[in-house]
């Protein structure tokens, strides 16, 4: 019977040691989805690898919403980074990529209105928090008509979305 609870205990420990300790694991050296696969969390969430193209060692998450919004929250994306620092970094090549652009910032967030792209012009927000950078596109309109794009439901649009992410950024 001692010899069982010693051997159990023997094998235990070498098992617990031929795995990564779970604090050691950062976001990106989690084997997930590349951005090319329709994979998706809890049906509706999907989040993939991304990389800045000047960076290409810099890896970060992207979190978003894959479907029809329920919830104001659905309307934003998430960019997690496996440090503060990573972060920053992230949000300042977002900062100086938008930086002919910008209509209003702050220390941790700026709003800009770029160049449109095919038929919708939007106003954009990136909001840093801790090892996070929030984005999500405050106001879309259709180039092709004066009337505000809305997805369906009520949801908070303009400055009052921006100030929904600068009063909820750190449960979001």
């Amino acid at each position: 019977m001692r010899k069982g609870i010693v051997l159990i205990i023997l094998a235990t420990m070498l098992l617990a040691s031929c795995r990564m300790p779970v604090e050691s694991q950062t976001e990106t050296t989690f084997d997930i989805y590349s951005a090319n696969t329709d994979s998706y969390i809890f049906d509706y969430w999907r989040i993939y690898k991304s990389r800045i193209p000047e960076k290409p060692d810099l890896i970060f998450l992207i979190v978003e919403y894959g479907d029809l919004a329920l919830k104001q929250i659905h309307l934003l994306d998430f960019l997690v980074c496996d440090s503060k620092e990573t972060s920053k970094t992230v949000y300042d090549y977002y900062r100086e990529y938008y930086s002919d652009c910008i209509l209003e910032e702050s220390e941790k967030w700026f709003t800009a209105h770029p160049t449109p792209k095919y038929d919708i012009e939007y106003t954009c927000m990136y909001y840093l928090e801790d090892n996070v950078v929030i984005h999500g596109n405050i106001k879309e309109w259709s180039t092709w008509s004066d009337a505000e794009t809305e997805p369906p439901g009520k949801f908070l649009r303009g400055d009052d979305f921006k100030e929904y992410i600068i009063d909820n950024a750190p449960r979001l």
